[in-house]
């Protein structure tokens, strides 16, 4: 699947463990740094949140170990590139977008309602089947349980919680018919906080995100900011799980400051800018030290942003750096105006790399990434009426290893048509770099079968010539259905099927996920 991810190349954060957050956009799809080794699977959803507010509400379409591909289910503004991303509540995960065409499905999902004490969230069971067939059999089966938990002012007090705890067992069977387990009992979550919506105090304490610094990634330890209308400033101090069990440990330490200074988050023109510093140590050695400044700016037609890291060397990080004491390791830029509905252009400039960690390993994965992720990007999407969305773009890779690549992607889809929430969605990518060239299609057809039942049909093939020897030959074929139901307004039934065909790949894949939402 490399080719695949030239077309759409994902994003890794300096992070060891990667944060929460969007990482990149494209044509329709959301890409956020956190994956399967993260506790993110397919069809789960996750809120955008920007100033604590609820932007848009994601559907995971696809994950890898530390990747994950959603689409906007819902959205009340424009998704960027270093939002934060966390689980979506059952009422989030139901809210109709206000912009988009009625539904008959919107009333069948889950309502806000009286939670006890204040308290809601989910406890789901899910079941993965993945086939080899052809040459190479075997696969693996993963059943898995998950509790989550989130509340605020729990029982009328200023106190909160936040708790994300799973577990799943993973049996595998190679071609000779051995079969091997493997279990993961994880704790992604577990922070208590303090303060209300509103409050200009708050403080964390436990495994949590920093909410408002998207550089920093999941910690134990304390977080406290102090926010008012125009400026905030907080800080956090904390050591990093171990990175292959996630539990504690005390080995990476972490702490750092923010300073955030901007105008009223209901102003017409928002705009905000946060400068701070974070500094890493690994039993006593030197893991990074940075700083950074964040900038944004919104209002009805222009969405800006614009970050940027700058790494203070010292130790074997100076030598590691060829004897810089200050190295800019991240430039990330974007750029979106809306002529209304019916046209928006958007541009982005990205010259983020990976930072070498006292701990990290090199492997295929960073070095795709640091390959491609470097370059520029420029696109065009509108609506035409109520019920057609389309979209246009084109993005350049340059300065990696593997030399530039290119990609230009057309999307074409209908949203909302009938009583039945007809939908259809087309892509096109043709991509190319100095070991490839091809063509990426795919299509997916939608339904509302029912007020509280959705059916998908969806699909594609990828057809290419390689240039270099060891990429796989031939094309790749896929083709798919899920099926989702709203059972009672509380539980939700989702089941999924897929095969995957050619250029190296012969399995077939099969999800089957109940959660009980309150």
């Amino acid at each position: 699947m490399l080719s695949l991810l030239l077309a759409v190349p994902s994003l890794a954060w300096t992070a060891e463990v990667p944060a929460l957050q969007v990482t990149y956009l494209t044509g329709d799809s959301v890409y956020v740094g956190s994956g399967a080794e993260e506790g993110i699977g397919p069809g789960d959803r996750l809120e955008v949140v920007r100033d604590g507010a609820p932007v848009a509400t994601l559907r995971v379409a696809e994950v890898t170990a530390h990747r994950s591909r959603c689409a906007a289910e819902t959205t009340d503004g424009e998704v960027r590139v270093g939002d934060s991303v966390r689980l979506a509540p059952a009422s989030a995960a139901a809210s109709p977008d206000p912009s988009a065409a009625p539904s008959a499905s919107t009333s069948s999902k889950p309502a806000r309602d009286s939670r006890p004490f204040g308290l809601g969230g989910r406890v789901g069971l899910r079941y993965l089947y993945v086939r080899r067939t052809g040459d190479i059999e075997g696969g693996y089966r993963q059943p898995a349980l998950d509790v989550r938990l989130n509340g605020h002012e729990l029982g009328g007090s200023p106190v909160g919680l936040d708790v994300d705890v799973r577990a799943r067992r993973t049996y595998r069977t190679d071609a000779s018919g051995n079969t091997d387990s493997e279990d993961r009992n994880r704790v992604y979550r577990l922070a208590a906080t303090y303060g209300r919506p509103g409050d200009s105090f708050r403080f964390g304490l436990g495994r949590q995100f920093v909410p408002s610094l998207s550089v920093v990634s999941l910690f134990d330890g304390g977080y406290a900011e102090y926010r008012k209308e125009r400026w905030a400033v907080g800080g956090f101090a904390g050591t990093e799980p171990d990175p292959l069990h996630w539990s504690y440990s005390n080995d990476v330490r972490d702490f750092g400051a923010f300073y955030e200074y901007g105008n009223a988050a209901a102003a017409e023109r928002r705009w905000a800018v946060t400068a701070g510093a974070v500094s890493s140590s690994q039993n006593g050695e030197i893991n990074r030290d940075f700083v950074f400044l964040q900038g944004r700016y919104d209002d009805r037609k222009l969405s800006a942003w614009l970050s940027q890291e700058v790494d203070y060397n010292r130790g074997w990080r100076k030598t590691a750096e060829n004897g810089s004491t200050f190295t800019s390791t991240s430039t990330f830029a974007s750029l979106r105006y809306r002529f209304g509905e019916a046209l928006s252009i958007r541009g982005g400039y990205d010259v983020r790399r990976n930072v070498r960690l006292y701990r990290d390993v090199e492997t295929p994965e960073t070095a795709f990434d640091d390959a491609y992720r470097q370059g520029y990007w420029a696109g065009l999407e509108g609506r035409a009426g109520r019920h057609v969305l389309w979209g246009a773009d084109g993005r350049r890779s340059q300065g990696g290893a593997a030399g530039a690549a290119d990609s230009y992607t057309g999307t074409l889809g209908v949203v909302g048509y009938t009583r039945f929430g007809l939908g259809a969605r087309a892509r096109s990518t043709s991509y190319r770099s100095e070991s490839v060239e091809g063509w990426l299609h795919s299509l997916s057809l939608s339904a509302d079968l029912a007020d509280w039942t959705r059916l998908e049909l969806h699909g594609g093939v990828r057809i290419e010539n390689r240039t270099a020897l060891w990429l796989p030959e031939g094309n790749l074929n896929w083709f798919g259905v899920e099926w989702d139901a709203y059972v009672g307004r509380r539980w939700l039934i989702s089941l999924t099927a897929d095969r995957n065909r050619g250029a190296g790949e012969d399995n077939d894949q099969y999800y089957a996920n109940v959660s009980w939402r309150f």
